[in-house]
């Protein structure tokens, strides 16, 4: 009922966050749908061969490259020898297993870290990295010929120690 001079309103009561405080159940939250064709965490297949060569130190780079349907995932990082291992997964195949290591850089002594990134270089887009020696005192670059099967080319100097 309402009283006299009460004003008609269409506005709910929007309940707030001190509304709900000590009265028990806190409120479930809804989860959005999940998309078609999106693959749960438990749907992958583990891809248990996987072992990466190392140890590995130092911060590594990944990306999602243009190889393949899918494109596929490229992953650099720093060995605790010394170096460089490469690892690509294969998002086209059904088990998505990583293949790698391919150690390269061997000369250029120990890395700190690495940046990847797929350039426009060559007839299918040349990797190219970036890699901080040892303590951040020099700047190599190196390049993977996407057309050749023979590796990764470096280092290239970007800066000398200091």
């Amino acid at each position: 009922m309402q009283g006299k001079g009460r004003k008609t309103t269409s506005r709910q009561k929007v309940p707030s966050l001190s509304d709900s405080a000590g009265k028990g159940r806190p409120r479930k939250e809804k989860k959005a749908a999940k998309p078609e064709g999106i693959q749960s965490k438990s749907e992958f297949k583990k891809t248990e061969d996987f072992i990466p060569e190392g140890p590995v130190s130092g911060s590594p780079s990944l990306l999602q490259s243009n190889y393949g349907n899918l494109g596929n995932f490229e992953l650099v990082v720093p060995l605790t020898a010394g170096g460089l291992a490469y690892y690509w997964r294969n998002n086209d195949a059904d088990e998505l297993p990583w293949d790698g290591p391919i150690k390269f850089g061997a000369d250029a002594g120990k890395v700190e870290g690495v940046s990847l990134i797929q350039g426009d270089f060559g007839p299918h887009n040349n990797l190219e990295l970036a890699a901080a020696g040892h303590g951040g005192h020099s700047l190599m670059h190196f390049w993977r010929d996407s057309d050749s099967m023979l590796g990764w080319y470096g280092p290239n100097p970007i800066s000398e120690k200091a």
